[in-house]
């Protein structure tokens, strides 16, 4: 009999944090859809999806309490279904931007 362990290389929990500083932002989209593209997203999805991460961030940033040196937070959620950016500022999860997984081929 083997022993077999199953591991679901979809399931993942990541976070980033950098400075909002306009020089640190554009690391985010490249990061985000590197995760997307692991779990499943097409290249073309991927990039799509971290662009709408970026806008959220930006819109996100936009907000009056937010000061322009703040951190921005990134956590990336996934389970067998869905994957969530859970997006915020100093440590306060201020959004959460949830999509189901593409289907396994």
């Amino acid at each position: 009999m083997s022993d077999e362990i199953s591991l679901d290389t979809r399931a993942l929990q990541f976070d980033i944090t950098v400075p909002s500083d306009e020089r640190f932002r554009p690391v985010l989209a490249p990061i985000c859809e590197k995760v997307a593209g692991h779990v499943g997203y097409s290249e073309t999805a991927a990039t799509e999806l971290a662009e709408e991460v970026a806008r959220v961030i930006d819109g996100l940033l936009g907000r009056d309490e937010l000061s322009s040196s703040c951190d921005i937070d990134v956590s990336v959620v996934t389970t067998d279904r869905t994957i969530e950016f859970h997006l915020g500022a100093n440590g306060v999860q201020l959004h959460t931007l949830t999509r189901t997984l593409p289907d396994e081929t």
